[in-house]
């Protein structure tokens, strides 16, 4: 196990290689030098402080390779500046990150334009697990998530899908972006998401929400904003053992307490789930959930509900439940905020938005053990 250092960089020119204080090596191009040093057994690295870290990000956004190794935190981390998200489309960050239960504090990115914001831009089958993150202020465009913005996979194989488990974030929390909007995770394709919490301090203002102008800001969660393009495979994603409290969410279409949207098919039996392991119950407390439209408000039906806010196929809720929620929308004849029945009437008012059943009129939602209810209200 090896420590980050920066200090005492040496510059040899032709091979453009900077050996920082003989622990991390970045040489362009090659994988074998982006993090070796003497000893050549250890894939492990320790990061100490912001510089550290700020180096991780440096390397990996130039084309570095971390496939195959872990950085592991070893202390708590302030941040002092604007962060830079680790990783992009051109060079990802497919290692493992663990945050091992220390705090990064003060994670500060703002660019109305910018797609992929987070901790992580942008992950291809990579582990993010065990951090704290404390007072979040992020502002991006596509794919915005306080632990990761975008996760992408390697492959459509069934090996190959990224992890984010064990993380939290609390504190002031406002993030926004205009697709893709999530208190952990802002898209994921083939994306786990286990025993993860995002807990506002109470009377906070925090925000999770899509912004909207002409157009309707869409897929916004309280844990994520969107998970899919599992269609035509085995299951990989699903969300498991997670709370959100003290929040407003809200955006123009596609909105959930827990999750915006998801379009994971899944296989017969075994649907994608928003579920738990053990004896834990998802929850979603004291949170405020809305949709906020744009001044193309009518040319969608907009789906709202305090677990999720809609999902393509059939898929399962089970052990949810919501206390102290309102959900809130401008003119009900436009919004889901439950399953309409044969009669007309709204069913399971709360939990979920609806089906947006394009290509699958079969469609249902299974909910499993959920109790609680949301009060509705017109905005």
């Amino acid at each position: 196990m090896k420590r980050i250092s920066i200090a005492a960089c040496a510059v040899s020119l032709g091979m453009a290689l900077c050996v920082c204080a003989g622990t991390v090596a970045a040489l362009a191009g090659s994988v074998t030098s982006a993090w070796a040093d003497d000893d050549t057994d250890s894939t492990t690295y320790i990061i100490d402080d912001e510089d550290e870290f700020s180096t991780l990000a440096t390397a990996v956004n130039g084309g570095q390779s971390c496939e195959g190794l872990t950085f592991k935190l070893g202390g708590d981390i302030v941040l002092s500046k604007t962060w830079t998200p680790i990783g992009t489309t051109d060079a990802p960050f497919s290692g493992t990150f663990d945050g091992n239960g220390y705090t990064i504090s003060n994670l500060k990115y703002s660019s109305s334009s910018q797609d992929y914001v987070g901790l992580f831009g942008y992950i291809n089958t990579a582990v993010i697990e065990n951090v704290t993150i404390e007072n979040v202020i992020l502002t991006g465009a596509e794919g915005v998530g306080a632990v990761v913005g975008w996760a992408d996979l390697a492959s459509e194989s069934l090996e190959h899908y990224s992890v984010i488990k064990g993380c939290t974030v609390k504190g002031s929390i406002q993030i926004s972006g205009t697709y893709g909007v999530g208190g952990i995770l802002g898209c994921g394709e083939k994306t786990v998401i286990e025993d993860c919490v995002v807990e506002a301090t109470e009377d906070s203002g925090s925000v999770i929400y899509a912004r909207n102008a002409l157009v309707l800001g869409e897929d916004v969660g309280g844990i994520a904003g969107f998970i899919g393009v599992t269609q035509n495979t085995d299951l990989i994603s699903h969300i498991y053992n997670v709370s959100v409290s003290n929040l407003d969410i809200y955006g123009g279409y596609k909105v959930g307490g827990i999750l915006g949207y998801t379009d994971v098919m899944g296989t017969t039996g075994n649907p994608f789930k928003i579920s738990t392991t053990g004896s834990y119950i998802n929850t979603v407390t004291n949170c405020n959930i809305y949709i906020k439209t744009g001044l193309l408000m009518g040319l969608y039906k907009t789906y709202i509900g305090a677990v999720l806010g809609a999902t393509y196929y059939s898929m399962t809720i089970e052990n949810c439940a919501i206390d102290e929620v309102d959900l809130g929308w401008y003119d009900l004849d436009c919004v889901y905020a439950g399953w309409e029945n044969d009669l007309g009437e709204l069913e399971n008012v709360g939990y979920y938005g609806g089906i947006n059943k394009n290509t699958d009129e079969n469609a249902t939602i299974t909910l499993t053990n959920c109790t609680g209810s949301a009060d509705l209200y017109k905005v």
